[in-house]
C-alpha cells in the first residue's frame, strides 16, 4: 500500500510535517497558497486512498465550496466590483472570492486530516507524544480518524436506508416517491397504489404494467424527489449518524476505563521506533523548509487584499518553496515507487 512508503521514517517526522502543513494551510489565507494546499492535499488523498474515494469526497466538498462562496456575500456584502443584484442586495466579486477561498481552505484542511489519518496510525501518534501528553495525544489521534470514519459510516447508513424500501414506499398517500439511490435522494420511483393493482388471477402482461407506470410518470411530469423529501432524508441520516457517534463514544469510554486507562505512571507502545541520523536530517530539512514557507506566506498574505479592491496575482518565486513543501509526500511516494520498480 502507498501508506507503507512512510514507514521508513520515524513517526516524529510525519507528525512534524502534518502539524506544519495544517498550520500553514489555516494561517496562509491567500488564493495561490490556498490553491497549492488544496491541490496537494486532494492529490495525496487520491494516491493514498484511491482516485474513486477522492472523487466521492469531492462530490460533496466542491458543492460545499460553492455554498460558502455564495453565502459569504449574504453576510459580508463588501467590495467595489458589483456583479449582480437580487432585489436590493448586491453581490460583489470581492465577497465571492473571499468566500471561495474560505471554502477551499476548509476542504484543504479536511483533506489533510484524511491524509494524516491514513499515514499516522494511533500507535505512531502515541509513540511520539504519548508519554508526555497522553490525553492530548489520544484526542488528536481520534480527531485524525474522525472525518474518514464519519464518511464511511454515513455511506453505510445511506446504503441501509436505500435498502429499506418497504418503509419508504409507505410514506404519503396514494403514489409516493420511494427512497433514494446512493445520494439518498435520486430519481423517484413511483409505486402503483394497492387499490389500482389488478387481482392476481387477472394479472396483465409485463408490458401493460410498464405502460401504466410510464403513464403515471408522465402524469406527474417526470418529477423527482421534492426538496422536502431530500431534506428529510438528509436529516434522518444526520440524526442516525449523531446517535451512533454518541453511543460509540460511551462504549469507547467504558472500554478504556475497563482496560485501565491512565492507571499507570508511564505509557508504553506496541512498537519501538529508533530515531536515526537520517530521521534527524529529514526532520531538520522539513522544519527549515516550513520556516521558509512561513516567511513566504507572511509576505504573500500581507501584500494581498480582498477588500476593498481585489489585488492582482503576479508570478513570484516564493510560491516555489511553498509548493515544494506541500508536495514533499508525493516525492516520498515517487521515490518508494521507483525503488520497487528496480
Amino acid at each position: 500500500m502507498a501508506q507503507g512508503a512512510f514507514d521508513t521514517l520515524h513517526p516524529a517526522v510525519c507528525v512534524a510535517y502534518a502539524t506544519c502543513a495544517l498550520v500553514l494551510t489555516m494561517a496562509a489565507f491567500q488564493p495561490v497558497l490556498v490553491g497549492v494546499a488544496l491541490a496537494s492535499a486532494v492529490s495525496l488523498r487520491a494516491l493514498l486512498g484511491g482516485w474513486r474515494a477522492a472523487a466521492r469526497a469531492l462530490a460533496w466538498q466542491l458543492p460545499l465550496v460553492a455554498l460558502i462562496a455564495l453565502a459569504n456575500p449574504l453576510f459580508a456584502a463588501m467590495g467595489s466590483t458589483e456583479l449582480f443584484r437580487v432585489g436590493t442586495h448586491a453581490f460583489y466579486l470581492e465577497s465571492l472570492a473571499y468566500g471561495a477561498c474560505m471554502g477551499a481552505m476548509l476542504v484543504a484542511v479536511m483533506a489533510q486530516f484524511s491524509c494524516a489519518s491514513a499515514v499516522l496510525s494511533s500507535d505512531k501518534v502515541m509513540a511520539v507524544t504519548g508519554r508526555k501528553l497522553p490525553t492530548v495525544t489520544l484526542v488528536v489521534s481520534m480527531a485524525l480518524r474522525l472525518v474518514p470514519r464519519f464518511t464511511r459510516c454515513g455511506r453505510e447508513i445511506s446504503v441501509v436506508q436505500q435498502a429499506n424500501t418497504a418503509a419508504q414506499g409507505a410514506r404519503g398517500a396514494g403514489m409516493s416517491p420511494c427512497s433514494s439511490n446512493g445520494s439518498l435522494c435520486g430519481t423517484a420511483h413511483w409505486a402503483v397504489p394497492v387499490a389500482a393493482q389488478p387481482a392476481r388471477g387477472n394479472a396483465p402482461a409485463p408490458h401493460a404494467v410498464e405502460g401504466k407506470n410510464s403513464a403515471i410518470r408522465r402524469g406527474n411530469g417526470g418529477t423527482t424527489c421534492s426538496l422536502r423529501a431530500r431534506v428529510a432524508d438528509y436529516a434522518r441520516l444526520i440524526s442516525v449518524l449523531m446517535g451512533w457517534s454518541m453511543e460509540d463514544s460511551l462504549e469507547m469510554a467504558d472500554a478504556m476505563r475497563s482496560r485501565g486507562w491512565a492507571s499507570g505512571a508511564r505509557r508504553t507502545t506496541y512498537r519501538r521506533w529508533r530515531f536515526t541520523l537520517a530521521d534527524g536530517v529529514v526532520l531538520g530539512a522539513v522544519l527549515a523548509l516550513a520556516a521558509l514557507c512561513g516567511v513566504c506566506a507572511f509576505a504573500a498574505v500581507t501584500q494581498f487584499r480582498f477588500y476593498p479592491v481585489l489585488s492582482t496575482l503576479v508570478t513570484w518565486w516564493g510560491y516555489a518553496p511553498y509548493a515544494l513543501f506541500f508536495f514533499l509526500p508525493h516525492l516520498v511516494l515517487l521515490g518508494d515507487h521507483l525503488r520497487w520498480m528496480r
